[in-house]
């Protein structure tokens, strides 16, 4: 039984991990979507759900930002993190993000209660082993 519940939850979780939302808008059009970001002025039609090969992006180049949603295969290397470009010769820094609303922050990172849940789960299926 205990099994069943931990596969039920980290189905879940999983599930929950994929379905998540992305600020889409640029400074240029609406102030608040600079830096620093003031969701309060944000509209809810600029923000969009996202498909799983999806990414949420940010990126600047000079004083425009830009936030957007992206094929994860435009990202860096890794899914979380940001890596310097050159656009038409102009440089440009360009970040992803794979967390609900991640694009919103200056500088992207994993929320710390996927780590809590996780390590949840982790305690749940070494406990069932015992």
């Amino acid at each position: 039984m205990k099994l069943l519940f931990v596969a039920l939850l980290f189905l879940c979780v999983a599930w929950f991990a994929y379905a998540y939302e992305c600020y889409i808008c640029n400074n240029l059009m609406i102030g608040a979507c600079g830096d620093p970001f003031d969701n309060s002025k944000i509209s809810n039609s600029s923000i969009v759900e996202i498909e799983s090969y999806e990414r949420c992006a940010k990126s600047k180049i000079g004083t425009a930002i830009r936030r957007t949603k992206v094929n994860s295969t435009e990202c860096p290397g890794t899914k979380n993190g940001c890596e310097p470009r050159m656009d038409d010769g102009v440089k440009a820094m360009v970040c992803c993000c794979d967390s609900d609303l991640c694009n919103q922050t200056s500088s992207l990172r994993q929320p710390i209660w996927l780590l809590l849940i996780a390590l949840v789960i982790y305690d749940l299926i070494v406990q069932s082993w015992i």
